[in-house]
């Protein structure tokens, strides 16, 4: 499978069972969002350009906006941008290669890829600099988990979509939580 390939699947699961999510999803990323984006940044990287080649972020965040698996909410490209200005500032404090957050947790944590890089994961955990993202090693695997966490066959989450909203419930947690 393909990140496009995989987002289209993603389009089809919410056509059927969440339109209103799937209207809160944004237009793919226009050419002038590009050229900015390139103007200040750089090229974008590769997987990170075919996320947003089919659609550059959400216009809202919680449960009644789209989130990867995880409760991931992608950034719009603007918004990309403005947090990629704040933590290569940070970065550069801490003497670390910069990176590009594309999504935000409700915890305030960014996922991210490196500038040029093929995409893969990285956490950055509020200002405490950045980890490799285990559960999902880059954007491609990210994409095709929350696919298989939309049909229902995630080992890690369970999808909670109806008409008006999406969530994420972390069995892990769930079964700790029910005392298994």
């Amino acid at each position: 499978m393909s990140i496009v390939s995989d987002w289209q699947a993603i389009d089809v699961e919410l056509r059927q069972r969440a339109p209103r999510i799937l209207a809160d999803l944004r237009p793919p990323i226009t050419e002038s969002e590009a050229e900015n984006w390139a103007h200040t940044a750089g090229v974008l990287p590769v997987e990170l350009r075919e996320l947003y080649d089919a659609h550059a972020g959400t216009a809202t965040r919680g449960s009644s906006g789209f989130s990867f698996i995880g409760e991931w909410y992608p950034f719009t490209v603007d918004e990309a941008l403005v947090r990629y200005q704040r933590c290569r500032r940070m970065a550069e404090s801490w003497e670390r290669p910069p990176l590009i957050p594309f999504a935000i947790d409700l915890s305030g944590s960014y996922l991210a890829v490196r500038p040029g890089g093929r995409g893969d994961l990285s956490i950055i955990l509020d200002d405490a600099g950045d980890a490799p993202y285990e559960r999902y090693p880059d954007i491609a695997t990210l994409v095709a988990s929350t696919v298989d966490g939309l049909r229902g066959n995630s080992p890690d989450y369970r999808a909670e979509l109806a008409e008006q909203y999406l969530s994420w419930t972390n069995l892990e947690e769930e079964a700790d939580d029910r005392g298994y």
